[in-house]
């Protein structure tokens, strides 16, 4: 099973050490062998400098300049660039855990109507939330702290097994089979920055294809 990571980033400086960060945690992944997409809305050198430092600039490792300001097209075009039959969405604010890829990708294993696994071993890096003093910034804490296990869907949640709950939705930091992508058509390309919601609008048309989202 080969799987491509993406990053998804606006490339803003402000966003450099939390980019930093979740590439230091990808280096140290017990999954080996993955490719890894940097999608960005823009680049520097001292982005390309931060990446070179834990990934070679090679064909498995790459950064992906899209110059659009909207992550769902940089999104789509990163997803239509990856090679891997599995696709790790991720944010650009996140640390993994070291067995991070090896968990998510395990459930693709046991079942093959999984369309899209949510995992909840990643989390967003805290310290910028913290330094966050205004309404955003409560609402991100907010968040953070939930999971789509305890949303307001929580009455759609099933128990697949020990380990396993089928799910209604995910957020953007997701791994999902390249063919649920490609039949739920991809992101929606025709809203506009700033855009919310676009995972859950995602999330239903894998579902409604017949996929399980665990």
């Amino acid at each position: 099973m080969k799987v491509s990571v993406i990053i998804l980033t606006s490339g803003q400086r402000n966003r450099y050490p939390y980019i930093e960060k979740l590439l230091a945690s990808l280096s140290n992944q017990t999954f080996k062998g993955f490719e890894l997409i940097l999608a960005t809305e823009r680049i520097d050198e001292d982005l390309t400098n931060i990446f070179r430092r834990y990934f070679c600039l090679c064909e498995d490792h790459r950064i992906l300049v899209t110059g659009y300001w909207n992550k769902c097209k940089t999104a789509n075009k990163a997803i239509m660039e990856a090679r891997g039959d599995v696709i790790v969405l991720l944010e650009d604010d996140l640390i993994l855990d070291q067995n991070f890829l090896d968990q998510i990708v395990k459930p693709f294993r046991i079942d093959s109507n999984i369309g899209c696994v949510y995992s909840r071993c990643i989390w967003t890096y805290r310290e910028g939330l913290v330094n966050k003093r205004n309404i955003v910034g409560s609402l991100a804490r907010l968040l953070s702290m939930l999971s789509v296990h305890r949303s307001v869907l929580s009455k759609q949640v099933r128990v697949l097994s020990n380990h396993l709950l089928e799910v209604p939705v995910f957020t953007m930091s997701v791994a999902c089979k390249k063919e649920a992508l490609y039949k739920a058509k991809l992101y929606d390309e025709s809203v506009e920055e700033p855009i919310l919601g676009e995972d859950y609008d995602l999330a239903f048309r894998i579902r409604k294809l017949g996929f399980k989202i665990v």
